[in-house]
């Protein structure tokens, strides 16, 4: 996307949500899907991010009632600082999109392995 290769990014996009949705990870599919359809609007892909926010509504919209509940908040008053990447799998984090274990350790979203902030 940063390098404004539109259709190798939509199908990277596609993939990855794709993947969120078949190991039924529908919280980190949210926050994952709302993030791409804020970057696509951000550079002028309108289309496209009405396309993507389509799929992930109706794909959300068969998801259990925990898919509409919001991501826990890091449990201290200031997000732990996250390694960029996971360990285990090199999954990006992010430390509002995570779901956290306790106040220093996370889990991955893509792999669920737990990560240690610093």
């Amino acid at each position: 996307m940063l390098a404004g290769q539109l259709e190798t990014a939509l199908g990277e996009i596609r993939e990855g949500l794709a993947m969120l949705a078949d190991m039924g990870r529908w919280r980190i599919l949210r926050a994952a899907g709302l993030r791409a359809v804020d970057e696509l609007h951000q550079r002028g892909w309108t289309q496209e991010a009405e396309e993507v926010a389509a799929w992930l509504n109706a794909t959300l919209a068969g998801a259990p009632v925990e898919a509409d509940s919001t991501l826990q908040p890091a449990p201290s008053a200031r997000p732990a600082l996250l390694p960029t990447h996971c360990p285990q799998c090199g999954g990006a984090l992010h430390s509002d999109e995570v779901e956290w274990i306790d106040s220093r350790t996370a889990e991955c979203g893509y792999c669920g392995s737990p990560v240690r902030a610093a």
